[in-house]
């Protein structure tokens, strides 16, 4: 049988790390060290029997000359006539030598070698396949391996990504738990011996066999399943995004660049909710039992309520001069006296100034007197009245009517009886007068044209 590659160009380069480590797996596959997966269960994914019949997942992939040259050989069908046959007689054609026997799992995994099946299959079929049931340890350390050594991954990816659920434990702890405390100390002097503390020496110091060796097939398990997402034979979960994937080692900047600081999303500020406008009660609510030892008849509380949406709120305190007064206290005999007025706010207390600090200028005389000093110390506000008013030298008040004030409206003008609302009724036997000489009621125009007929 010809060699794919003499054919066509394969679909998966060859020099690629991810295909070379399909490859190798693929072989190892095949071995009985590598066993995961025999011919039957090979037979199960690549060409499963439905109900409606065979699904091909196996030649629909490989270009005509490939698959005509493993049908021939496999003596179901014609070379020549196979060259010709589209993807559903091809899956027809094996379908039926299934049924009748001329071939079986074993002949078709023998016939489709690793390396026409690594060359046409999608790669990530290929894993969905390879990665379908529970892997042996030695596989998983031969995965591992083969990615080390094509430079998949480092040492510091793999701390990063060894992770045990039960007990809970990720990076070099997963590693320390399977050791004995004669191992640990042994590392941390090796380690010590070595000088460098970084994950390229830490599992130099170990061994990287010893790591694959001693870590848990958990933890292993778990990396190479996160390899697998990184380089593209798995898809991420649906919580994460694919623009989250990690790149290859190849595609990473150099170590000597600085990292850059992963910041975490703000979480979603919550707004407050908005309530809809209040709504006055009708009827005073029902007031709670009264406390023993209080008088409870005849009291009447003058409390405005507010019944809002979700239920009746607590009387609103009121605010006079930008300070929110006390509760105001249920009245027995009658309603509740008003709030006191509250001086002006002191802007030396609101700025923090010493209150036994003068002034910083005095008072300026006005056109309504002298300012007090009560204005900004925050002195009652009955003060401000009693402050003597002081004529100005100089200084003549206007009088009522200044000389260059227009006239004002009388009773009879338009804009005076439109402001007051006065109306004047108008007569209906206005005749129209037109500027003749005789002055005299027109109530008929003559067109030219037309002849004026006597009146009778």
């Amino acid at each position: 049988m010809l060699p794919s590659d003499s054919v066509v160009t394969p679909k998966n380069a060859r020099g690629r790390p991810v295909t070379k480590l399909c490859l190798a797996l693929e072989t190892f596959r095949r071995t009985e060290a590598g066993r995961a997966r025999d011919a039957k269960a090979f037979l199960a994914h690549f060409f499963p029997q439905e109900k409606d019949g065979a699904r091909d997942r196996l030649f629909l992939h490989m270009p005509k000359e490939v698959r005509a040259e493993l049908l021939s050989s496999w003596g179901i069908r014609g070379k020549k006539s196979a060259l010709r046959d589209d993807d559903e007689k091809v899956r027809s054609t094996v379908t039926d030598a299934l049924a009748a026997g001329d071939i079986d799992a074993t002949v078709i995994e023998d016939g489709v070698t690793p390396d026409i099946l690594i060359d046409w299959v999608p790669l990530e079929e290929w894993w969905t396949f390879w990665r379908g049931t529970t892997l042996p340890v030695a596989l998983v350390r031969k995965a591992l391996g083969a990615a080390r050594d094509l430079s998949l991954f480092d040492e510091r990816w793999l701390l990063e990504h060894l992770k045990l659920t039960s007990p809970k434990l990720e990076g070099t702890d997963v590693i320390c738990a399977a050791l004995s405390k004669d191992q640990v100390a042994a590392w941390v002097r090796g380690v010590h011996e070595r000088g460098d503390a970084s994950p390229t020496g830490l599992v130099a110091a170990l061994g990287w066999e010893n790591v694959l060796t001693t870590t848990a097939n958990e933890a292993l398990t778990s990396a190479l399943d996160a390899l697998a997402r990184q380089i593209g034979l798995a898809d991420w979960p649906a919580e994460r995004r694919a623009s989250d994937a990690p790149r290859p080692v190849s595609e990473r900047p150099p170590a000597t660049e600085s990292r850059k600081a992963q910041t975490k999303p703000e979480p979603a500020r919550l707004e407050p909710a908005r309530l809809e406008p209040a709504k006055a009660a009708t009827k005073p609510p029902k007031l709670p039992p009264p406390i023993s030892g209080a008088p409870s008849a005849g009291v009447t509380a003058n409390v405005p309520v507010v019944v809002s949406p979700i239920g009746v709120l607590a009387p609103e305190r009121p605010i006079v001069s930008g300070r929110v007064m006390a509760d105001p206290a249920p009245s027995v005999t009658g309603p509740a006296p008003p709030p006191p007025v509250s001086a002006p706010p002191n802007a030396r207390a609101l700025f923090g100034i010493p209150a036994d600090l003068p002034p910083m200028r005095p008072p300026a005389a006005t056109l309504s007197g002298v300012g007090a000093p009560t204005l900004f110390e925050g002195s009652s506000a009955a003060s401000v009245s009693e402050v003597a008013e002081v004529e100005i030298a100089g200084f003549a008040l206007p009088g009522d009517e200044p000389a260059w004030a227009p006239p004002r409206a009388e009773p009879g003008d338009m804009g005076w009886d439109l402001v007051h609302g006065v109306k004047h009724p108008m007569s209906n036997n206005v005749q129209p007068r037109y500027n003749f000489d005789d002055d005299e009621p027109t109530s008929e125009v003559a067109l030219p044209g037309e002849s004026r007929r006597p009146r009778a």
